[in-house]
């Protein structure tokens, strides 16, 4: 059932937790599967509820406080969420979801050098790990601290070479940085992993048409709007650059 979660499959994960439940009706793994699911398919109220009654019965078990707290940082009650989390991480210091939790809620409240020491202790658990190394990413790169975040989303690539979002973040900032040559070479980098992705190719088209490329940035925009039609921004930076060409 965890695995149907895992990738994504959703309605067997449901059937075979349901085949579950009708066998141990009080098996809490099966439950706290059942809340990972409803967590998941955002069915937030059903969440609450379930894994409410799991905390009244095992406040000491820290998968239950983690995620209680999961559901609380996802209701954007960061405070709960915290206070959870930290109940969990009392239980198992070490417990890396939990640290990124964590890290991601006091993000969110913007205490970021809180935020930042919860990531890198997820990282110190296991440096292997890359969701640890992007979660750490995007935090910093929501305070600000752009070049450490650059620096760690190359990270993240170095760990793992067909990870789209960080290839996606990475290119964005260097474009915001104006090193254009380098943001359409990761631009290129996420479309080789995933040739449908439309913000790619409409992004490394605004890099061709800050390069002063319109032929390569109309192209761009236009293979951008057929993956992506209804798109008002993408129309935009096609009429840009048909402005560009001189066609308008």
């Amino acid at each position: 059932a965890q695995l149907y979660i895992l990738f994504g499959d959703l309605e067997k994960s449901k059937n075979t937790i349901n085949i579950i439940i009708s066998l141990e009706p009080l098996n809490l793994a099966t439950h706290l599967t059942h809340v990972r699911f409803l967590l998941k398919t955002n069915r937030l109220d059903n969440a609450k509820i379930l894994i409410t009654n799991c905390y009244d019965f095992y406040p000491k078990n820290k998968e239950v406080c983690f995620l209680l707290g999961t559901y609380h940082a996802m209701a954007r009650n960061f405070n709960e969420a915290i206070k959870l989390f930290d109940e969990s991480l009392a239980l198992d210091s070490c417990y890396r979801d939990a640290l990124l939790g964590n890290a991601m809620a006091n993000a969110s409240i913007k205490r970021f050098d809180e935020a930042v020491s919860l990531a890198r202790s997820a990282i110190k658990v296991n440096p292997k790990i890359v969701k640890s190394w992007l979660t750490l990413a995007s935090i910093l790169e929501i305070s600000n601290q752009i070049n450490n975040a650059k620096d760690t989303y190359k990270r993240v690539i170095k760990l793992d070479k067909s990870n789209e979002i960080a290839y996606l973040k990475l290119a964005a900032i260097q474009y915001h940085n104006q090193e254009f040559k380098e943001s359409i070479k990761n631009y290129e980098s996420v479309l080789k992993i995933n040739p449908e992705n439309s913000e790619a190719y409409s992004k490394k088209g605004l890099a061709f048409f800050c390069l002063q490329k319109y032929t390569e940035a109309f192209q761009d925009q236009k293979k951008a709007l057929s993956l992506c039609p209804n798109s008002a921004e993408i129309r935009l930076n096609l009429a840009r650059t048909l402005i560009g060409l001189g066609h308008l």
